[in-house]
C-alpha cells in the first residue's frame, strides 16, 4: 500500500503502517503536499510501483485526488495506457485544479507525452 497523504491530513491513522505490517502488507508513506506535488514525489511513487510490478498495489490519500493523479500518470507514462481511458478514471474522481493540471502536464511532457483533457 502506498499512502500519498501527509500524516497530518484530516482523518489519517497514525498507526496505519503498523496495522498493515501486522497483516503482512507492505506500506510506504510518500507525503505529497496537495498544493505542491513534486517530480521527486512522483519518482518515489514510480520506483515503488516498478518494484512491485508483479503485485497488486493500492495507492490512496486523503480523498483520492493525489492517488488518482499519480496512478493516471503512471499508467500513461509507464504502462502506455491510452490517455483517454486513463483520464476517464482520473476525472471520475475529480477534475484537477490549476496546480495539479500544471504538474500533470509538465510530468507528461518530461516523458514525451501530452494530454489535452482538462
Amino acid at each position: 500500500m502506498i499512502n500519498l497523504a501527509p500524516p497530518q491530513s484530516a482523518g489519517s491513522v497514525a498507526t496505519e503502517g503498523t496495522i498493515l505490517a501486522g497483516q503482512g502488507v507492505s506500506y510506504l508513506d510518500i507525503p505529497v503536499d496537495f498544493r505542491r506535488p513534486t517530480t521527486e514525489d512522483f519518482k518515489l511513487f514510480v520506483d515503488e510501483m516498478k518494484q512491485r510490478s508483479a503485485q497488486n498495489v493500492l495507492a490512496h490519500c486523503q480523498v483520492n485526488m493525489r492517488a488518482s493523479a499519480f496512478v493516471f500518470l503512471y499508467r500513461v507514462i509507464h504502462e502506455n495506457a491510452p490517455v483517454d481511458e486513463a483520464a476517464a478514471k482520473l476525472t471520475g474522481v475529480w477534475i484537477p485544479d490549476r496546480a495539479w493540471k500544471k504538474f500533470i502536464d509538465e510530468t507528461l511532457a518530461a516523458h514525451g507525452k501530452k494530454a489535452d483533457i482538462f
